[in-house]
């Protein structure tokens, strides 16, 4: 049985592991970014993450391996291309991202479903934040 805190790590994860055209129809009629969320879902999952590690939860290569995707994310300018819908759909830095996930979701021993987006469009499902 695992915390809630993994099972939001997990969903967050899948979510990324998404195609592109999950990720955008998840914000679709709202004003939200879905670049921008998608990284921040990310971030926010990485932080808990980290206490998953410390927790022995999940191993230290999966904290690893999501380091680095929050590194890369980290890393783009805000006013990056990569922060519009025609990237997430269509830039092969995006396409990394999903891959990524899906390699993370492979050493967790977890398989990619599609996550809820029903749930998710509803907001019955978000990340905690963690400062």
């Amino acid at each position: 049985m695992h915390t809630p805190q993994y099972t939001m790590v997990l969903t967050d994860i899948r979510w990324m592991a998404s195609p592109a055209a999950l990720q955008l129809a998840r914000f679709a009629g709202t004003p939200a970014l879905p670049a921008d969320e998608l990284a921040l879902d990310w971030n926010n999952a990485w932080r808990l993450a980290e206490g998953l590690c410390e927790q022995q939860e999940i191993t230290a290569p999966v904290y690893a391996a999501m380091t680095g995707v929050n590194d890369a994310l980290g890393s783009i300018p805000p006013t990056s291309t990569l922060w519009s819908d025609e990237a997430v759909a269509h830039d092969p830095r995006w396409e990394r991202f999903r891959v990524a996930a899906r390699a993370i979701l492979v050493l967790l021993g977890e398989p990619y479903q599609d996550p809820n987006i029903d749930e998710a469009q509803e907001g019955g499902f978000h990340s905690a934040v963690v400062f």
